[in-house]
């Protein structure tokens, strides 16, 4: 997007309209360099152009104050809408000036556990993709939450447990987005667990699925329904094997 600005020529009494040329917004600037959304804001990050702000839930890559001070960007606020930054071409150079460092340091610092965990999931969702007929069946891509869970899963036990900044560093997110999703799960798993143990399960119960137990189990009496976490066919993927 072309910004300009309106300044007043003192000779003639006229606005004259002077281009500051061409902002673009922080994907716009992956879509240039060739990678993803998620992935150039974690080039950006590691620059110290970005860093993550918000909390409670709401956290966003958002410009540096520095950034904004020299003229790097601009942090766009607007009522009803997401805020969002863009990039003054001052800005874009200063980064292609160290975009391809960056990009080394980032790939250098990934450990082996990392690089095989990034190859083991770009293989699943390949075969996920595959045994469902791909986007034009439905089958959606996975979540960031879904692919959080599957590191955890596959890579969590073993002798072979990858941290939560490889995690982080294999799917291009911030650190704490990483902590808060397995915080979420590991709460849902334990009062999974305590419902279990409070009504164990019958052989009757065997063949119900997931909503029909989770329905049967709301109807016990002083319990609430917002208590149980089997509410859908998909919970027992989301939470993963229990116990």
């Amino acid at each position: 997007m072309e910004y300009v600005q309106e300044v007043l020529d003192r000779r003639t009494g006229e606005l004259v309209v002077i281009s500051d040329g061409d902002w673009i917004t922080i994907t716009e600037l992956g879509d240039l360099h060739g990678v993803g959304k998620r992935q150039v804001r974690t080039i950006l990050r590691e620059m110290g152009f970005l860093h993550v702000e918000g909390g409670n839930g709401q956290d966003r890559h958002r410009l540096t104050n520095e950034a904004v001070e020299r003229g790097w960007g601009r942090r766009i606020e607007r009522r009803g809408s997401p805020p969002f930054d863009v990039v003054s071409p001052a800005g874009q150079a200063w980064i292609a000036e160290r975009w391809d460092k960056t990009v080394s340091s980032l790939e250098h610092a990934k450990s082996n556990l990392s690089v095989e965990a990034a190859a083991s999931l770009e293989q699943f969702k390949t075969m996920r993709r595959q045994s469902w007929g791909g986007a034009e069946r439905g089958q959606r891509e996975m979540s960031v939450e879904e692919m959080v869970y599957w590191l955890a899963d596959h890579f969590g036990a073993g002798g072979r447990y990858i941290t939560q900044a490889e995690i982080a560093s294999v799917l291009s997110v911030s650190q704490p987005l990483v902590a808060r999703h397995l915080k979420f799960r590991s709460e849902r798993r334990n009062r999974l667990l305590e419902q279990r143990k409070a009504f164990p399960s019958k052989p009757q119960d065997s063949n119900l699925s997931p909503k029909q137990l989770s329905q049967k189990l709301s109807e016990q009496p002083q319990r609430r329904r917002h208590d149980w976490v089997l509410e859908d066919d998909q919970a027992e993927y989301r939470l993963g094997p229990v116990g």
